[in-house]
Order: structure tokens, then sequence, then C-alpha cells
């Protein structure tokens, strides 16, 4: 029977069996006993039944009406491997699988009981093998003429090979649906010859369809493609079945209930029969829409930190960051704040809202930043805080005691913008998302590009400076040569009109000028050297008790001459052992250049008032004029060298006030400057360590 199907086999067995019955019945122990001529064809009859019992594959057995063998089964025998003596009677139960006998052998109590046909199934040992294989036996009973049981007639049929293969498809038909129900991914099944189409769960939680919203047909699949991306998907599926191929993958927009549309990654694999016909297509679907708004978002993430770190102002720079955080994001909000002068606090904002916010900006603009920046003070780090945790926070509910800021939407998410001293300069802070609370991952967006921002910032102030001191170094030389040069020329003048006959009222002049220009020479080539020395390191100090304000005193009575020739009143109020511990020359320089600054800058009329206390445990010295003043922004670089403020109307190098910081630093001392602004006098403070002892 090579060749057949299964089918085929076990229906070639039933008419095996139906023969064989036919045999039986025709056959009767009582028409042998007639004739000769009857026993002759009871024989054939027999030899007939063997016959058809040796051409079937199964095993065909007969055993009497109380279920014994009372004849040696040939089939039985070379299939299991029992002898005569081991199935003889009741062995045959011997040869089932002991989990199974009890079961097998009740069926047959069961169908002995009620007179009829029956199957049972069960495991039987197979001595080619040396193992228990699966079988299916049908039992028929043949009746006597009073209709009681003569004897029965049975088949066993082999089915081990369709029974694991069952089972193999079963268990991997449950692994596929358990699996189709653990993942969240649409699983989906499509019949290739009826186009019926089977969805996991998923279809539902992923695309929020209800399962009678769901046809079991792939039209359902393609109406909800995407009406751009339809026709290349579709055609592209086929394209994979109808040409052979086991595998497709695409990319493409699905359908939600909800009308969005969501992109997914799907997968399918062709199931097809030996000859390569297609008869199954299995596949799941993945949403990836996150994945790919999170590449655009570091794709325009990496754009905008190109843009930002080309040189923009500060201002640009805020402006640009803030708008990107809110597109990048998605919300409809979006401020930004940056300190720019620690001194005065003086900062700047930046906004970007959505047109449906646009209203919003006039009082977001009054904010001052400080109770935001008060969120962020105690991690210096992005911070997140979902919409339950907004609504119980104080700042938003009204419980601060301060004024009460509008509540976000959404959940609120800040990020410092931290400078490379790791001082946070500033924030950006978003709110009111367009769909959904703020998550973990827009924080890590939020912190890149606050970071980046920050960067940005930081080389944009590091390049202004850098701007800025050049344009002083060029200021610098520039003054320098017109410095150096004029009493160079004054000099040079005089010395030639020397040469010619002159009065003594003309000579003493001419020494008077030649002496008075050389000694300018001298102290900006002192002033020079001071610096070059402060430069390197090499300012040398000498140590000594000394009575500060009998320095003071001698300073302001040498410089009385010329503040009165500019018309300028110099003052002196100083205790009498102000003592501290220093180098009598350069304590000296340091109240010299503080006065002339004070002459140089203060108009004629004015006053330049020299202090000196005792406060504590330091010596403090004083100079107030009542000169220009300075502007706010300048007072934080006044000491610096080539940050001076220059100017060709009163001369000068300027350099006086860092070689002034730069000896009191090396006394241990501090110098402060104030000024309440341009036109209203400014007042240098020098504080000293006093000498021991006082």
């Amino acid at each position: 029977m090579e060749g057949l199907s299964e089918l085929d086999r076990l229906q070639a067995e039933v008419a095996t069996l139906r023969q064989i019955l036919e045999v039986h019945e025709r056959t009767t122990y009582e028409q042998a006993l007639k004739s000769e001529e009857a026993l002759e064809s009871v024989r054939r009859e027999e030899e007939r039944y063997r016959s058809l019992a040796a051409a079937t594959a199964a095993v065909v057995w007969i055993i009497n009406e109380a279920g014994e063998f009372i004849t040696p089964q040939v089939s039985w025998e070379a299939y299991t491997g029992q002898s005569w003596e081991e199935h003889r009677g009741l062995g045959w139960g011997a040869a089932l699988h002991p989990e199974d006998r009890a079961r097998v052998i009740g069926a047959w109590e069961s169908g002995r009981a009620g007179r009829k046909q029956f199957k049972t199934e069960g495991r039987l040992f197979h001595a080619a093998s040396g193992e228990y294989r699966f079988f299916v036996a049908r039992v028929v009973p043949i009746m006597n003429s009073d209709g009681t049981v003569r004897e029965w007639i049975g088949t066993v049929t082999d089915v081990d090979e369709q029974h694991r293969a069952a089972e193999a498809l079963r268990l991997s038909d449950e692994r596929f649906r358990v699996v189709s129900r653990a993942t969240n991914d649409a699983v989906w099944d499509w019949n290739l010859t009826t186009d019926a189409l089977w969805w996991n769960d998923a279809v539902s939680t992923l695309f929020g369809y209800a399962t009678e919203d769901v046809a079991p047909v792939i039209t359902w699949w393609y109406d909800h493609c995407h009406p751009e991306d339809r026709d290349r998907v579709v055609g592209g599926i086929h394209e994979v079945i109808d040409g052979g191929g086991t595998t497709w993958t695409d990319e493409y927009r699905f359908l939600r209930a909800d009308g969005r549309y969501l992109d997914m990654l799907d997968r399918g694999f062709v199931i097809r029969e030996e000859s390569g016909k297609p008869l199954r297509m299995v596949g799941a679907m993945q949403d990836i829409t996150e994945r790919r708004r999170r590449t655009v978002q570091l794709r325009k993430l990496s754009q905008i930190s190109a843009v930002i770190n080309s040189n923009l102002a500060t201002d640009d720079i805020l402006q640009r960051v803030t708008d990107a955080a809110r597109e990048l994001i998605g919300t409809h909000q979006a401020v930004s704040s940056l300190t720019i002068d620690d001194e005065s606090g003086r900062f700047i904002h930046a906004i970007s809202l959505s047109d449906e916010y646009a209203t919003r900006r006039a009082s977001l603009e009054e904010r001052d930043g400080e109770e935001i920046r008060s969120i962020l003070s105690e991690t210096n780090q992005a911070t997140r805080l979902t919409q339950k945790q907004v609504e119980a926070h104080p700042r938003w509910n009204g419980e601060s005691g301060g004024s009460r800021m509008e509540r976000p939407v959404n959940g609120w998410l800040a990020a410092p913008l931290t400078g490379r001293d790791g001082r946070a300069r500033g924030l950006i802070e978003l709110s009111d998302k367009y769909s959904g609370e703020l998550t973990t991952e827009d924080e890590g967006i939020l912190a890149q590009l606050a970071q980046a921002a920050a960067s940005a910032i930081e080389n944009a102030r590091l390049y202004e400076e850098a701007r800025s001191a050049n344009k002083a170094k060029d200021d610098f030389f520039a003054v320098l040569s017109h410095e150096l040069r004029t009493p160079m020329t004054s000099i040079m003048g005089w010395t030639q009109l020397l040469t010619a006959d002159v009065d003594r009222e003309t000579l003493e002049e001419a020494v008077t000028a030649i002496g008075t220009s050389a000694s300018t020479q001298a102290q900006l080539i002192d002033d020079l050297l001071d610096v070059s020395r402060m430069m390197a390191g090499k300012l040398s100090i000498e140590r000594e008790p000394l009575n500060l304000s009998l320095v003071a005193a001698e300073v302001v009575t040498a410089m009385k001459p010329a503040a009165a020739a500019r018309g300028v009143l110099l003052a002196l109020s100083a205790c009498e052992e102000c003592r501290v511990t220093g180098d009598n020359v350069r304590l000296r320089q340091v109240v010299s250049n503080l006065i002339s600054n004070g002459i140089k800058f203060t108009p004629r009329g004015g006053i330049v008032t020299t202090s000196i206390v005792s406060e504590k445990d330091s010596v403090v010295l004083r100079v107030v004029d009542t000169g220009e003043g300075m502007p706010r922004e300048f007072l934080s670089r006044v000491f610096e060298r080539h940050a001076q403020r220059i100017s060709g109307r009163h001369g000068g190098l300027g350099l006086g006030l860092a070689i002034v910081k730069n000896i009191v630093d090396q006394h241990g001392g501090t110098v402060d400057v104030e000024s309440p602004g341009e036109g209203k006098g400014t007042t240098f403070t020098v504080r000293l360590p006093r000498a021991a002892g006082m």
C-alpha cells in the first residue's frame, strides 16, 4: 500500500475488515458439518480470510466472546513480539502501555456489554522499534442467529506518526496562541486560500478597535493602511507571495480607531505546500511610532546643536534653543531664562508658544524665573513632574506664599543650563504637552538640548570675552604708543629750544618741563615693568610694620599740587595708629594710584577724599571721588588687565588699578569698587590685615 495517503490506507483497512465479516457471516460451523462439500467451502473461506488478513497493513485478530485469544494471532505476534504463550487468552493486555491498559480494557468491557462495534485508542508495544506506539483499534462483534455474540474481530492500526505529527501541530499552535497573547505586537494569520484574517487581542489594545469592529478579512487591513502607503505595501506583500518568497518586511502607517496613524514595522512569513503553493501567511505588526519620533528628535537635536555653535549671540542662542525644545518635545509652551550678570542678577528671557497659547506671552515675560530655579536648586539636574505632582506642588497650588503660577497641563519638565564650573546659570522649562504626559524620554531629550545650549552659550561668552580682550589690547597699545610719544615729544621740543640762546626764565621753564615729562615717562615705564612682573609672578613685596595713615598723609601732601592744577581738592581723614605689615613702597603705590585715578576722573571743583579707619581685624583705606563714576557693567572688569576704561580725554595707560589689585592681593587684603552710576562718583575700598599687637 505504498504511495497511498493515510486516509486511503484507513479506508482500505475498513474495506478489508468488512470483507472478513462477510466471510464469517456466510460461513457457520453448522453449514460446515452438513457435507464434505460444505467443509471444503469452509476451508476455502478460511484461506480467503487469512489472505485478506495478511494483505492488510493493520493487525487483524479474533477473540472469543470473553475477549480471549483461542488461536495464535500471527499479525499480533509479528507486531508486538508476543509469543502464542504470551498473548494466549487475555495475555494481549500485557502488550498495552501501562498508562493505557485500564482504559483500553475498560473500553473492551463496555463494548462487550453493549454487544456493538466500538473503537479505542492507546499505545501498543512495537517489537521492531522497541517502543510503544500509538494505535487505533476497531472491534466488531460476530453474532449467532439467536442474537448472542459468537466472537469478535478487530484491527489495530499504527497511527504513531500521525499522532506525533498532530501533537506537534497542536503544541506549535498552542505556542503560537500563547506568544500571540503575551506580545504587545499585533499578530495576524492570513489564510491565502480564503483571504480570512485572524488577529490576536493586541489589534484592540494597540489600535483601539472593539473586537466586533475588526473584520476577519484581508480587505480590512488594506483599508486601514495609510492611503499614501497602501499601493506600495499591498504590492510588496503580493510580490513576495506570488514570486515564491517566504519573508516580507515593510514600514507603513496604520489607522487607529481614534483617527491617528501609527508608524508600524510589519514582518510576515509565507507557509507553502511542498509544491510551493502558498497556504498561509503569519506575521506581526510592531508599533515604532515612538522610536521613529525619537530618531527624528535626535536628528533635529544634532542640527540645532550645529546651528547654536555657530558663534551666535547669547540671546539668539537662547531663543533658538527654546523654539527647538518646544518643537522637539511637542508642547504648547517653552520658557528659558539665563543670568548674564551675577552681581546685578540681570537675566534674559526667551519664550516660545503655540498659536493657541499666544496670549500668555505678556504674563510670562513678567516672571523672574526665581520660583522655577528653586525647584531645580536641590539636584541641579533635569526635573520632571507628573500632572499629579504638579497639582500637589506649592508653586502651583498657592501654598508657597508667592504669586501663584498658571498650572501646567500634562506635566512639567525643566533642565538647567549649567556652565563649565558646574553652576546653573539658567534653565529651560516645558509644559502643556500636546498629547499625553511628559515622559522620561522627553526628559532625556531636553537634558541633552540644555547641555548643548549651555555649552554654546559658554562658548559665545568666551568668544565675546576674547574679542573684547583683543579689542582692549589693541586700544591699550594705541594709547601706550600715544602716552610714550607725548612726553618724549615734549622733551625733544624743549631740548631743541635749548640749543638756541634763551633767557633764564625760558631756561627754567624748559628744565621744569623736561623733568616733568621725564617723570611721566619713567612712571609709564615703571607701570609697564610692574605689570610684566605681575604677569610673571615676580612682583616683590618687602614686609615691615608701618603706619598706613602716615603713608597716606605723605602721598596726599605730595599730590596736592597736581590736584590743585586740575582744580580738584584733596581731603584726608585717618586714624593715628592704623598699623599693617607690608611693603612701604608698594602700599604708597596703592594709595597714589587710587588718588591719581580719582583726580583724573574728577572734574574741576570736585573732591577726592582719602580715609583710613580700623575695623575689627582690618585697616580700611577708602578713596572716594565726586567724579564721573562708572557704568554698572564695567565694575566687574575694572581691575582686569587690558579691560580698563581707557579715555583719550584723561590720558594714561589704565594699568594703575590692575597694579593696585595685585599688590593688595599679595598683602592678603581685598579691594572693591562701588559706583551708583555714571556722574555719581566712585568709591574704592582696600582692606588689609591689621598688624599683630594692635
